[in-house]
Protein backbone atom coordinates (compact mmCIF):
# COMPACT_ATOMS: atom_id res chain seq x y z
CA UNK A 1 0.00 0.00 0.00
CA UNK A 2 0.97 3.65 -0.28
CA UNK A 3 3.25 5.47 2.21
CA UNK A 4 3.18 8.80 3.51
CA UNK A 5 5.82 11.01 1.71
CA UNK A 6 8.23 12.18 4.12
CA UNK A 7 8.96 11.46 7.35
CA UNK A 8 8.71 14.16 10.29
CA UNK A 9 11.32 14.79 12.87
CA UNK A 10 11.36 13.35 16.14
CA UNK A 11 11.32 16.17 18.35
CA UNK A 12 11.27 16.80 22.02
CA UNK A 13 8.13 18.52 22.99
CA UNK A 14 6.18 19.00 26.37
CA UNK A 15 4.07 16.91 25.52
CA UNK A 16 0.72 19.20 25.32
CA UNK A 17 -1.12 20.59 22.55
CA UNK A 18 0.46 23.64 21.01
CA UNK A 19 -1.25 26.73 21.29
CA UNK A 20 -2.97 26.72 17.37
CA UNK A 21 -4.65 23.30 18.48
CA UNK A 22 -8.02 23.90 19.24
CA UNK A 23 -8.06 21.58 22.39
CA UNK A 24 -12.03 20.14 23.59
CA UNK A 25 -12.90 19.93 27.34
CA UNK A 26 -12.30 15.83 26.75
CA UNK A 27 -8.47 16.69 25.97
CA UNK A 28 -8.40 16.02 22.19
CA UNK A 29 -4.79 16.26 20.53
CA UNK A 30 -5.53 16.87 17.01
CA UNK A 31 -7.38 19.71 14.78
CA UNK A 32 -10.03 16.95 14.24
CA UNK A 33 -11.70 17.36 10.99
CA UNK A 34 -15.33 19.13 11.34
CA UNK A 35 -18.00 17.02 12.57
CA UNK A 36 -15.56 14.03 13.99
CA UNK A 37 -16.31 13.12 18.10
CA UNK A 38 -14.30 12.86 20.48
CA UNK A 39 -16.72 9.47 22.11
CA UNK A 40 -14.24 8.24 24.65
CA UNK A 41 -11.01 9.37 26.25
CA UNK A 42 -8.53 8.08 28.56
CA UNK A 43 -5.16 10.53 29.49
CA UNK A 44 -2.37 8.43 31.30
CA UNK A 45 1.30 10.26 32.31
CA UNK A 46 2.92 9.16 28.55
CA UNK A 47 0.10 8.42 26.99
CA UNK A 48 -3.15 9.72 25.84
CA UNK A 49 -5.78 7.12 24.27
CA UNK A 50 -9.12 8.60 22.23
CA UNK A 51 -12.20 6.90 20.36
CA UNK A 52 -13.06 9.00 17.16
CA UNK A 53 -16.22 8.68 15.51
CA UNK A 54 -15.75 9.52 11.85
CA UNK A 55 -18.73 11.27 9.58
CA UNK A 56 -19.57 9.13 6.89
CA UNK A 57 -18.41 11.70 4.23
CA UNK A 58 -15.75 14.31 4.13
CA UNK A 59 -15.10 16.44 1.27
CA UNK A 60 -11.21 17.18 0.58
CA UNK A 61 -10.19 19.38 3.95
CA UNK A 62 -6.78 20.57 5.39
CA UNK A 63 -5.46 19.27 8.52
CA UNK A 64 -3.05 20.06 10.58
CA UNK A 65 -0.34 18.14 12.06
CA UNK A 66 -0.65 16.59 15.53
CA UNK A 67 1.95 18.00 18.11
CA UNK A 68 2.78 14.44 19.14
CA UNK A 69 3.62 11.29 17.79
CA UNK A 70 0.15 9.34 16.78
CA UNK A 71 -0.92 6.13 15.98
CA UNK A 72 -4.44 5.33 14.14
CA UNK A 73 -6.43 1.71 14.73
CA UNK A 74 -9.14 1.89 12.63
CA UNK A 75 -12.42 0.10 14.74
CA UNK A 76 -14.94 -0.21 12.62
CA UNK A 77 -15.88 1.09 9.04
CA UNK A 78 -14.72 0.70 5.81
CA UNK A 79 -13.00 4.03 4.68
CA UNK A 80 -11.97 4.92 1.29
CA UNK A 81 -9.81 7.75 1.85
CA UNK A 82 -7.66 9.82 -0.38
CA UNK A 83 -4.41 12.36 0.87
CA UNK A 84 -3.11 15.09 -0.75
CA UNK A 85 0.91 15.33 1.33
CA UNK A 86 4.05 17.62 -0.03
CA UNK A 87 2.65 17.31 -3.51
CA UNK A 88 1.69 13.71 -3.55
CA UNK A 89 -1.79 11.89 -3.82
CA UNK A 90 -2.51 8.41 -2.72
CA UNK A 91 -5.37 6.73 -1.73
CA UNK A 92 -6.13 3.43 0.08
CA UNK A 93 -8.89 1.62 2.18
CA UNK A 94 -8.81 1.68 5.84
CA UNK A 95 -11.00 -1.36 7.63
CA UNK A 96 -11.12 -2.74 10.73
CA UNK A 97 -7.42 -3.06 12.40
CA UNK A 98 -5.53 -1.05 9.75
CA UNK A 99 -2.81 1.17 11.11
CA UNK A 100 -1.45 4.19 10.62
CA UNK A 101 1.29 5.95 11.67
CA UNK A 102 1.86 9.99 11.81
CA UNK A 103 5.03 11.75 13.12
CA UNK A 104 4.32 14.72 15.48
CA UNK A 105 5.00 18.02 13.38
CA UNK A 106 5.05 16.91 10.12
CA UNK A 107 3.45 18.78 7.42
CA UNK A 108 -0.02 19.71 6.89
CA UNK A 109 -2.01 17.36 4.83
CA UNK A 110 -5.23 17.54 2.36
CA UNK A 111 -7.61 14.63 3.49
CA UNK A 112 -11.02 12.99 1.93
CA UNK A 113 -13.21 9.94 2.97
CA UNK A 114 -16.01 8.17 1.86
CA UNK A 115 -16.88 5.31 4.39
CA UNK A 116 -18.39 2.09 2.39
CA UNK A 117 -19.79 0.45 5.28
CA UNK A 118 -23.00 0.72 7.11
CA UNK A 119 -20.81 0.31 10.31
CA UNK A 120 -19.93 3.99 11.83
CA UNK A 121 -16.56 4.51 11.21
CA UNK A 122 -14.50 4.51 14.49
CA UNK A 123 -10.76 4.79 15.31
CA UNK A 124 -8.79 4.58 18.26
CA UNK A 125 -6.25 7.23 18.23
CA UNK A 126 -3.16 6.66 20.60
CA UNK A 127 -1.08 9.95 21.21
CA UNK A 128 2.51 9.10 23.04
CA UNK A 129 4.28 11.86 24.60
CA UNK A 130 7.52 13.36 22.86
CA UNK A 131 9.74 13.20 25.85
CA UNK A 132 9.27 9.95 26.12
CA UNK A 133 10.13 9.31 22.76
CA UNK A 134 13.18 10.85 22.39
CA UNK A 135 14.28 9.79 25.72
CA UNK A 136 13.74 6.12 23.97
CA UNK A 137 15.98 7.32 21.25
CA UNK A 138 18.94 8.10 23.50
CA UNK A 139 19.11 5.31 25.86
CA UNK A 140 17.32 2.64 24.37
CA UNK A 141 19.41 2.97 20.97
CA UNK A 142 22.09 5.02 21.57
CA UNK A 143 20.88 7.88 19.33
CA UNK A 144 20.13 11.62 19.31
CA UNK A 145 16.55 12.34 19.22
CA UNK A 146 17.58 15.10 16.82
CA UNK A 147 19.01 12.95 14.27
CA UNK A 148 16.14 10.46 14.48
CA UNK A 149 12.70 10.33 12.28
CA UNK A 150 9.69 8.15 12.70
CA UNK A 151 8.63 6.96 9.01
CA UNK A 152 5.10 7.50 9.05
CA UNK A 153 2.75 5.40 6.69
CA UNK A 154 -0.59 4.14 6.48
CA UNK A 155 -2.17 0.42 6.50
CA UNK A 156 1.16 -0.30 8.41
CA UNK A 157 2.36 -4.65 8.73
CA UNK A 158 2.51 -4.00 12.15
CA UNK A 159 1.10 -6.64 14.47
CA UNK A 160 2.54 -5.33 17.26
CA UNK A 161 0.66 -1.64 17.05
CA UNK A 162 -2.20 -3.44 16.32
CA UNK A 163 -2.46 -5.74 19.38
CA UNK A 164 -1.25 -2.41 21.57
CA UNK A 165 -4.30 -0.78 20.44
CA UNK A 166 -6.77 -3.22 20.69
CA UNK A 167 -5.02 -3.89 24.38
CA UNK A 168 -5.19 -0.29 25.18
CA UNK A 169 -8.77 0.15 23.94
CA UNK A 170 -10.24 -2.75 26.72
CA UNK A 171 -8.06 -1.09 29.59
CA UNK A 172 -9.90 2.30 29.10
CA UNK A 173 -12.23 1.21 31.69
CA UNK A 174 -10.00 0.27 33.74
CA UNK A 175 -9.70 2.26 37.22
CA UNK A 176 -6.97 4.62 37.36
CA UNK A 177 -5.16 3.02 40.62
CA UNK A 178 -5.12 -0.07 38.55
CA UNK A 179 -4.14 1.08 34.86
CA UNK A 180 -1.61 3.62 35.47
CA UNK A 181 1.72 1.30 35.75
CA UNK A 182 0.17 -1.24 32.92
CA UNK A 183 0.06 2.41 30.92
CA UNK A 184 3.61 3.37 31.87
CA UNK A 185 4.46 -0.01 30.70
CA UNK A 186 2.37 0.09 27.06
CA UNK A 187 3.94 3.99 26.79
CA UNK A 188 7.95 2.42 27.18
CA UNK A 189 6.95 -0.35 24.97
CA UNK A 190 5.61 1.59 22.62
CA UNK A 191 8.34 4.16 22.45
CA UNK A 192 10.89 1.31 21.77
CA UNK A 193 9.19 -0.39 19.24
CA UNK A 194 8.58 2.69 17.62
CA UNK A 195 12.28 3.92 17.25
CA UNK A 196 13.63 0.38 16.14
CA UNK A 197 10.79 -0.45 13.41
CA UNK A 198 10.02 2.84 12.06
CA UNK A 199 12.90 5.16 13.08
CA UNK A 200 15.02 6.38 10.25
CA UNK A 201 18.66 7.87 11.59
CA UNK A 202 19.61 11.19 9.00
CA UNK A 203 23.28 11.34 7.95
CA UNK A 204 26.17 10.10 9.32
CA UNK A 205 26.85 10.20 12.98
CA UNK A 206 29.88 12.72 12.67
CA UNK A 207 31.42 11.82 16.04
CA UNK A 208 31.06 8.38 15.63
CA UNK A 209 34.96 7.41 16.18
CA UNK A 210 37.43 8.57 18.59
CA UNK A 211 35.81 9.92 21.87
CA UNK A 212 35.86 7.41 24.20
CA UNK A 213 35.57 8.17 28.53
CA UNK A 214 38.99 8.47 29.99
CA UNK A 215 39.61 6.10 32.59
CA UNK A 216 39.35 7.92 35.71
CA UNK A 217 35.84 8.16 34.98
CA UNK A 218 35.35 5.18 34.10
CA UNK A 219 37.08 4.76 37.65
CA UNK A 220 34.73 7.32 39.18
CA UNK A 221 31.58 5.42 37.30
CA UNK A 222 32.95 2.13 39.00
CA UNK A 223 33.04 3.38 42.49
CA UNK A 224 29.63 4.91 42.19
CA UNK A 225 28.23 1.77 41.59
CA UNK A 226 29.97 -0.18 44.18
CA UNK A 227 29.39 2.38 46.90
CA UNK A 228 25.54 2.81 45.72
CA UNK A 229 25.19 -1.22 45.00
CA UNK A 230 21.70 -1.61 47.96
CA UNK A 231 20.25 1.82 46.03
CA UNK A 232 18.28 2.37 42.56
CA UNK A 233 20.82 3.48 40.69
CA UNK A 234 19.71 5.79 37.75
CA UNK A 235 21.21 6.21 34.44
CA UNK A 236 20.74 10.30 35.12
CA UNK A 237 22.52 9.48 38.06
CA UNK A 238 25.78 8.16 35.98
CA UNK A 239 25.29 10.84 33.31
CA UNK A 240 25.89 13.40 36.13
CA UNK A 241 28.66 11.66 37.65
CA UNK A 242 30.47 11.22 34.45
CA UNK A 243 29.72 14.65 33.33
CA UNK A 244 27.78 14.22 30.17
CA UNK A 245 24.68 14.44 29.07
CA UNK A 246 22.84 11.31 28.85
CA UNK A 247 22.41 11.15 25.45
CA UNK A 248 26.80 11.04 25.23
CA UNK A 249 26.88 9.16 28.22
CA UNK A 250 24.76 6.00 26.87
CA UNK A 251 26.70 6.57 23.75
CA UNK A 252 29.94 6.88 25.04
CA UNK A 253 29.85 4.71 27.60
CA UNK A 254 28.86 1.65 25.25
CA UNK A 255 31.83 2.73 22.75
CA UNK A 256 34.27 2.48 25.04
CA UNK A 257 33.22 -1.05 27.07
CA UNK A 258 31.13 -2.61 25.01
CA UNK A 259 28.46 -2.68 27.40
CA UNK A 260 25.39 -0.71 28.20
CA UNK A 261 25.02 0.90 31.73
CA UNK A 262 22.24 -1.53 32.50
CA UNK A 263 24.98 -4.41 31.96
CA UNK A 264 27.80 -2.59 33.28
CA UNK A 265 25.29 -2.13 36.74
CA UNK A 266 24.36 -5.70 36.69
CA UNK A 267 27.67 -7.10 36.10
CA UNK A 268 29.12 -4.78 39.03
CA UNK A 269 26.23 -6.26 41.15
CA UNK A 270 26.43 -9.89 40.41
CA UNK A 271 30.40 -9.58 41.49
CA UNK A 272 29.61 -8.14 44.87
CA UNK A 273 27.11 -10.93 45.01
CA UNK A 274 29.94 -13.56 44.10
CA UNK A 275 32.30 -12.58 46.75
CA UNK A 276 29.59 -12.44 49.61
CA UNK A 277 28.62 -15.83 49.13
CA UNK A 278 32.34 -16.98 48.61
CA UNK A 279 33.10 -15.21 51.99
CA UNK A 280 29.94 -15.03 54.30
CA UNK A 281 27.87 -17.07 55.08
CA UNK A 282 24.93 -14.61 54.24
CA UNK A 283 21.42 -16.48 53.30
CA UNK A 284 20.77 -15.84 49.02
CA UNK A 285 18.03 -13.44 50.14
CA UNK A 286 20.64 -11.52 52.40
CA UNK A 287 23.24 -11.41 49.65
CA UNK A 288 20.29 -10.32 47.25
CA UNK A 289 19.44 -7.62 49.33
CA UNK A 290 22.74 -6.68 49.86
CA UNK A 291 23.85 -5.38 46.07
CA UNK A 292 20.15 -4.15 45.48
CA UNK A 293 17.26 -6.69 44.88
CA UNK A 294 14.36 -6.73 46.50
CA UNK A 295 13.05 -10.29 44.99
CA UNK A 296 15.40 -12.80 45.52
CA UNK A 297 13.82 -14.82 42.55
CA UNK A 298 15.04 -12.15 40.36
CA UNK A 299 18.15 -11.75 41.89
CA UNK A 300 18.65 -15.74 41.45
CA UNK A 301 17.70 -15.63 37.47
CA UNK A 302 19.91 -13.09 37.12
CA UNK A 303 23.44 -14.62 38.88
CA UNK A 304 22.71 -18.08 37.28
CA UNK A 305 22.90 -16.76 33.55
CA UNK A 306 25.38 -14.67 34.65
CA UNK A 307 27.65 -17.33 36.65
CA UNK A 308 26.46 -20.47 35.81
CA UNK A 309 24.47 -21.64 38.62
CA UNK A 310 22.45 -20.73 41.25
CA UNK A 311 24.04 -18.91 43.62
CA UNK A 312 23.39 -21.43 46.69
CA UNK A 313 25.10 -23.67 44.65
CA UNK A 314 27.78 -21.67 44.29
CA UNK A 315 27.72 -20.86 48.21
CA UNK A 316 28.46 -24.63 48.22
CA UNK A 317 31.23 -24.62 46.68
CA UNK A 318 33.40 -22.75 49.21
CA UNK A 319 32.43 -25.55 51.27
CA UNK A 320 34.51 -27.84 48.94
Amino acid sequence: MPQAASPAALTVGTGLPSAAEPTSLDGTKARLVSATRVIHHRAWRNLTVQIHEEPAHVEPTMVAAVSETQISLQLSGALHLRFDKDGHRFSYQNAPGSVCLIAAHGPDYEVAWHNQATDPARSLQIYLDNELLAQTAAVSAGLDAARVELGPGSNLDDPFLRQLGYTLLAEMDTPEARSELYADTAAQMLAVHLVRRHGIIKGQDQDSRGAALPAQVLRRLGDHVREHLKESIGLDELAAVAGLSLYHFCRMFRRTTGKTPNEFVIGTRLTRAAYLLRHTRWTVEHVASEVGYRSARHFTLLFRRQMGCPPAEYARRRLG
